[in-house]
C-alpha cells in the first residue's frame, strides 16, 4: 500500500511538473505582412498519366526567393527553382489563410497547377514554416525580411 500511494505521488509530481505546450494564439491574416525570405528543398515524384506514383525516380528540388504577404489573404512571389540542377525564374501569386492557433494555409498558383502548403507561423508572424501537402516532399521556412 505505501509503494501504490508513493508511486501515485510520484505520478502526480510528474503531471504537476511536466511543462504545457501551448500554441501562440491571437493570430490571422494580418499576422503575415510584408516581404518574407525564404528557401525549400525537397524532392516530388514522378506520376504516371493515372496519378500512380513510379518509384524510384523522383525530381530533386530547391528554391530560393521572396514572397509578399498582404495581411488579407493574398500572396505574390519571385524566386529561383532549382528541379534535377536546371533552374528557372519563377513568378506567381496564391492566397493564404491563418487561423487563431498561429496554423494555415498556402496555395500557390490556381487550378490544376496550384500547389497547397500547411503552415505554421512562430516569433509573432516573423518566421513561417511550411510543407508542401500534396505528393511533394518539400518543406522550408521564410523569414522576415
Amino acid at each position: 500500500m505505501k509503494r501504490i500511494l508513493s508511486a501515485l505521488m510520484l505520478l502526480a509530481l510528474a503531471a504537476i511538473l511536466e511543462p504545457t505546450v501551448y500554441a501562440e494564439s491571437g493570430c490571422s491574416n494580418a499576422t503575415l505582412t510584408g516581404n518574407y525570405s525564404f528557401n525549400f528543398g525537397g524532392w516530388y515524384p514522378t506520376v504516371d498519366k493515372n496519378g500512380h506514383l513510379i518509384l524510384p525516380n523522383s525530381t530533386i528540388t530547391n528554391s530560393v526567393g521572396v514572397v509578399a504577404f498582404d495581411g488579407a489573404g493574398n500572396v505574390s512571389a519571385s524566386f529561383t527553382a532549382c528541379n534535377n540542377g536546371t533552374c528557372a525564374k519563377v513568378r506567381g501569386k496564391g492566397t493564404y489563410s491563418v487561423n487563431s492557433d498561429c496554423s494555415g494555409k498556402f496555395v500557390f498558383g490556381k487550378g490544376k497547377n496550384a500547389t497547397p502548403w500547411s503552415l505554421a507561423i512562430s516569433n509573432g508572424g516573423s518566421q513561417v514554416y511550411a510543407v508542401e501537402t500534396d505528393v511533394a516532399n518539400v518543406s522550408g521556412t521564410a523569414v522576415k525580411q
